[in-house]
């Protein structure tokens, strides 16, 4: 079954007079020329075919919350990682990742993929002469990044 919408004047227009012009109903619902001709090819399916149509004249508004929730992951990160960095650090990605999504829960479901990207985007931006610990790579793939004591650090002190 194929739901059709059609506004209710349109429908009774095409109703009355089913050889109704494009530019008639373009007037009547004041519409762009490839709706109006939509509401016709749609309008003539429906009369060939009343067994497959469903016509309603209301839209189905579905109310969406959290539609636009804004994603401040990145800030986010950036805050936990500088307070990491001027204190205890982590020893692996994943020891990072899971400390992270404990004190950050509303991105727990949000992929390694994103968080890996979000993570790259600090490293590359940040300098790291402003924090006792640095970030370096691990010759373990699965071990990812940890910190170390930073030789560049200077207290501002």
């Amino acid at each position: 079954m194929k739901k059709i919408y059609f506004p209710k004047n349109i429908y009774d227009a095409l109703q009355e007079n089913p050889k109704i012009s494009i530019a008639e109903i373009q007037q009547v619902n004041k519409c762009h020329q490839s709706t109006a001709y939509r509401y016709k090819s749609n309008f003539e399916f429906a009369i060939k075919n009343p067994d497959k149509v469903l016509i309603h004249h209301k839209i189905n508004k579905v109310k969406i919350e959290n539609w636009r929730q804004l994603n401040n992951q990145q800030e986010h990160l950036n805050l936990f990682l500088s307070f990491t960095l001027n204190n205890d650090g982590f020893d692996s990605t994943p020891d990072l990742r899971e400390r992270f999504y404990k004190e950050y829960s509303k991105y727990k479901n949000q992929t390694n993929r994103t968080f890996n990207r979000y993570f790259k985007k600090f490293r590359d931006e940040v300098n790291m002469s402003q924090y006792k610990l640095k970030i370096v790579q691990s010759s373990v793939r699965l071990q990812g990044f940890y910190t170390e004591e930073n030789t560049d650090f200077k207290p501002k002190d």
